[in-house]
This record gives C-alpha cells, sequence and structure tokens, in this order.
C-alpha cells in the first residue's frame, strides 16, 4: 500500500487559440465610399445638358459633337422624336469649359451637306459625320438649357455690331441667295442676308450687311448692280472670253458697288437702294477717298496708311553699304519710325532714306527722338495722314492690334502677353513716366513687322511702334515725338 505523498499538485495549462481582430471588413466600406467620391466628383465637374428642337434631324445621332471654332465642345446623348411628332428633341452634353455657350441668344444648327446651284455649304460633312454648330449669345446674357434649332447656318456678317444694313430693289432675283457677296473692287466686304418679294409682289427685296470696317463706303449716292453669274463675249481679234468674279458669285450670284469720287452722306441702316442689272460707264471710273477699317477694331477706326522704307548708308574705307528696312508712318507734323530706320548710325556716309520710289538725303537731324521713336520733316500732300487727336498713352496692358503691311491680315495681342520694360535707349526716369512694353517671348516677329503700328482694340487710338530685334518685339511710346 502506497503512501499519500505531501508534495503540492501543479496546475495544468489550458491553451487557447488567441483570436486576432480583422479589419478586412473595412475595405469594401472604403472602395464604396472612394467611388461615391469619385462619381460625385465627376457629376459635379460635367457640362450642363441642353435640350435642342431641330424640324429636322438630318441623320445627327448619339455620339455625334457639338462644334464652336472648329473644336468639339460638346456631344450629343440622345436624339428622339417630340411627344407631338411636329419636331425632334436632340439633347447634347456641354464639355465643362463650354458651359457660358449655354446661354440666351445661342444659336444652333445641324450642319449638313447642302449642295446646289445656290449654296456651297457643309461639304466635310460628306465623308465625316454630321456635327452640330454653335454662335453663343451675349456674354452677359442670363442661362439657359432649351434652345429652338434653326434650320439654316446664319450669315455671320450681321453678327457685326457696326454692320450696316440696308435693303436693295430689283426688278428680278438675278439669282442671288443668302450669303452672295457682297464687293467693292472685287474685294468682299459683305454679304447678302436675304432675299425675298416684296410686300406688293411688285418687286424683289435683297437683305445686304456691310462689315462695319467697310460701312463708310456706302453712301446716299452709291450704285449697286448684279456681278455674279457668267458673263461670255467674243471678239474677232481677241476669240471668246469668259468673265465672272468667283466660282462662289457663279453659284450663289453676286452685288458690286461703286462710290462717287465725291461721295454724298453715309448711308443708314435699312435705307433702299436700287440694283441695276449692270454697271453704267462712269461707276467703273469713280475714285473716292474714303476711310476704312479693320474688322478687329471699333466701328469707325481708320487703317494707319503705312509706307515701306529702307535707310541705306555706307561705312568704312572701301565704302561699304549697309541697309535697315521697316515701316513709317505718317502724321500731320511728320513722318515717324524706329530711331534706327531714321536715324543713320555715328560714322555713317551719304545716309538715305528709300520710300515710295525716292531717295531723300538724311542731312538734316530729325525734329524729335524719344524711347526709340523719330520724327523727321517729310510730308507727301497725297498720303493720307494719321491723326494726332487719335494718339495716346498706354499706361497699362492693353489688348491690342499690330498693323503692319495694308495687304496682310493685323495680328491681335492680349494683354495678358505685355509686360513693362524699359526701352534701353533712353533714361530710367523718363521711362517710368512714358512706358514701352515688352511682348511675350512666346510670340515671334521676324523683321517685316518692324515698325508696325499699334493700336488698342477698346478704341482704335494708336498707342506705339513695334521695334523687333532678334526676332523679340518690343511696343514703343509715341506721344513723346509728337510735338
Amino acid at each position: 500500500m502506497s503512501e499519500p505523498t505531501n508534495e503540492p499538485a501543479f496546475p495544468l495549462a489550458e491553451l487557447r487559440p488567441l483570436r486576432a481582430r480583422s479589419w478586412a471588413w473595412l475595405l469594401p466600406v472604403f472602395a464604396v465610399a472612394l467611388a461615391l467620391v469619385l462619381a460625385g466628383r465627376a457629376w459635379s465637374a460635367r457640362g450642363p445638358e441642353l435640350v435642342l428642337h431641330a424640324t429636322e434631324g438630318h441623320g445627327i445621332g448619339p455620339g455625334d459633337r457639338l462644334l464652336y471654332r472648329g473644336i468639339a465642345v460638346g456631344d450629343v446623348r440622345t436624339v428622339d422624336l417630340a411627344a407631338d411628332l411636329s419636331t425632334v428633341e436632340v439633347r447634347v452634353r456641354l464639355h465643362p469649359a463650354a458651359e457660358r455657350l449655354a446661354r440666351a441668344g445661342s444659336r444652333f444648327w445641324i450642319e449638313r451637306p447642302d449642295i446646289s446651284l445656290e449654296r456651297l455649304r457643309g461639304v466635310e460633312t460628306l465623308l465625316g459625320a454630321r456635327h452640330l454648330s454653335v454662335l453663343p449669345g451675349a456674354p452677359d446674357a442670363e442661362a439657359q438649357h432649351e434652345f429652338v434649332c434653326l434650320d439654316e447656318a446664319p450669315v455671320l456678317v450681321a453678327d457685326d455690331q457696326g454692320a450696316l444694313e440696308f435693303v436693295l430693289e430689283a426688278p428680278r432675283r438675278f439669282g442671288l441667295a443668302p450669303g452672295a457677296p457682297l464687293t467693292y473692287r472685287q474685294i468682299e466686304i459683305g454679304s447678302v442676308t436675304g432675299v425675298g418679294l416684296s410686300s406688293d409682289a411688285r418687286s424683289v427685296e435683297v437683305r445686304c450687311a456691310v462689315r462695319g470696317a467697310f460701312a463708310h463706303l456706302v453712301r446716299e449716292d452709291t450704285a449697286f448692280w448684279e456681278a455674279g453669274g457668267l458673263g461670255v463675249s467674243f471678239e474677232l481679234l481677241q476669240g471668246l472670253q469668259v468673265d465672272f468674279e468667283s466660282v462662289r458669285s457663279l453659284l450663289v450670284g453676286g452685288i458690286a458697288l461703286s462710290t462717287p469720287t465725291r461721295p454724298g452722306p453715309p448711308a443708314r441702316t435699312g435705307q433702299i437702294f436700287t440694283l441695276h442689272a449692270g454697271p453704267e460707264d462712269e461707276w467703273l471710273l469713280w475714285r473716292p477717298s474714303l476711310p476704312i477699317g479693320s474688322d478687329l477694331l471699333p466701328s469707325g477706326t481708320p487703317t494707319p496708311r503705312l509706307l515701306r522704307a529702307r535707310l541705306v548708308w555706307e561705312e568704312g574705307f572701301f565704302g561699304r553699304r549697309h541697309t535697315k528696312s521697316g515701316w513709317v508712318l505718317t502724321l500731320p507734323n511728320g513722318v515717324i519710325g524706329p530711331s534706327d530706320l531714321l536715324l543713320p548710325p555715328e560714322g555713317a556716309d551719304e545716309p538715305a532714306l528709300e520710300v515710295r520710289g525716292e531717295r531723300l538725303p538724311l542731312s538734316a537731324p530729325a525734329e524729335a527722338v524719344a524711347f526709340g521713336v523719330a520724327r523727321i520733316g517729310i510730308a507727301w500732300p497725297e498720303v493720307v495722314k494719321w491723326p494726332l487727336d487719335r494718339v495716346r498713352a498706354m499706361e497699362a496692358p492693353e489688348d491690342c492690334l499690330v498693323v503692319s503691311d495694308p495687304g496682310a491680315a493685323p495680328m491681335a495681342l492680349s494683354a495678358s502677353r505685355l509686360f513693362a520694360a524699359n526701352d534701353g535707349e533712353e533714361d530710367t526716369e523718363a521711362n517710368a513716366e512714358v512706358n514701352a512694353w515688352r511682348v511675350d517671348a512666346a510670340i515671334s516677329f521676324d523683321e517685316t513687322w518692324h515698325g508696325a503700328v499699334v493700336l488698342t482694340r477698346e478704341d482704335g487710338q494708336l498707342v506705339g511702334l513695334l521695334r523687333v530685334r532678334r526676332g523679340r518685339g518690343t511696343i514703343l511710346p509715341v506721344v513723346g515725338v509728337l510735338r
């Protein structure tokens, strides 16, 4: 028999698995929350939806684009018939950056091929998809999201705020159609906006609009005649001759005009003229001197009469010839231009200025020099002079227009592209009083722009001349050389 022991009993450890806390359930929550945030951002960043009512669909469909200035600003979402089956409802989603197109006064239409004897438009849609086009309303117009589409593209010249609109009465249509060109010396200055019968059906009324830059060409005694179609004549010595203004006028007609050498008062909006079948010999000899402007400047702003000039001189023992070319502008008290064009360098022999086919020796000093601009006492009575009351200083950056060659397109400069800069030819204190403005280096100029005039877009005032050096442009003020 065994004896009991007095040794204490040791406790036995009980092993239990340790349960770790799991956070895996939070992953779906985070995923849902992230999806909601991204969806909310996408919803808030999308552009507004527009409802367009069109008479005909003309093949437009979902996925087609809405274009403005040649770029896509929206997409067609759906195309359906209206409830009463009288129109087509086109829903368009604008891109966020184009939200300002959704305002009162905006005009929409379906761009489609329209080829006939009277019209040639939308040819690009023959091979590509149909698309919508838009012209925005006034910048301060109220927001709007429902529009009625135009049946045809509008005639854009009528959108010019300074356009002159008038009516021509004709015995018959002469093959004219909206969009037909209105020309002065075969240069298009406007177009026909509409053709229809008069209220008493005794004549045809042709509504026309001339762009504001050319409105001064139309006077109360201006003559108009039909200039479209095809003219064919045969002469024994010269043979068969075919004459027409342009291919466009051949298709949609055209109207030419001429103003007497001594023009009458300017025409007014709504004035009625007679449209003749052809010109009289006298009309083709008229040569009036009338101011014209630019569509990019306020109505009534004249176009500067710039002259191409070249400074020539000789240097050194062997008489090496040097030249410098640019533009000069005539004023009532002389000619102004960049100082490096009107002032010969020191040591130059026989300096002269070649302009208008003349060679003018530069023996006398300039009458005024300031801020890189010079004025010399040369005058041509027959050259139209820029008035002194249309010159001012530009104290802060403004939207400008640079004009050089009268036959070339001007260049628009935004105020954000101009920066204050010292001219480098006069002292800093003087430049602080009359600023020169450096053009952003991203805008390059070649030497053909040297001496071009700079006008403000707001009031058409002359504020400076463009100096070009190594492709960079600087606007030099001209107020310092006026007196």
